[in-house]
């Protein structure tokens, strides 16, 4: 629950004070060490080591960390467009999932 918590917090830029108190409760305080804003295209490159293979853009900037999501992402994004077409022949429906 933390982690979700403060990375949304970190993300929205809320996250300005050492000191944070989840719900206003006393028994819920942590202190943090807060880092200056990193861009996400210099990030990403440092993410995975140097001897692991990856898949990534121009840029380095990462695109799934593994091959089985991939897979599954082009799967998923077929069976998709498959139930489209037949949407469309059986009843002349529009396009849902594209």
């Amino acid at each position: 629950m933390w982690g979700n918590h403060l990375s949304d917090g970190a993300a929205a830029g809320v996250l300005t004070s050492p000191m944070y108190q989840y719900q206003n409760l006393f028994d819920n305080i942590l202190y943090l060490t807060l880092l200056t804003p990193l861009d996400a295209l210099t990030l990403t490159p440092s993410l995975v080591s140097a001897e692991a293979w990856y898949f990534g853009k121009e840029k380095r900037q990462l695109l799934s960390s593994s091959i089985l999501d991939r897979i599954h992402n082009k799967c998923l994004t077929k069976y998709l467009m498959d139930k489209d077409k037949v949407r469309h022949i059986r009843a002349s429906l529009p396009p849902k999932w594209q």
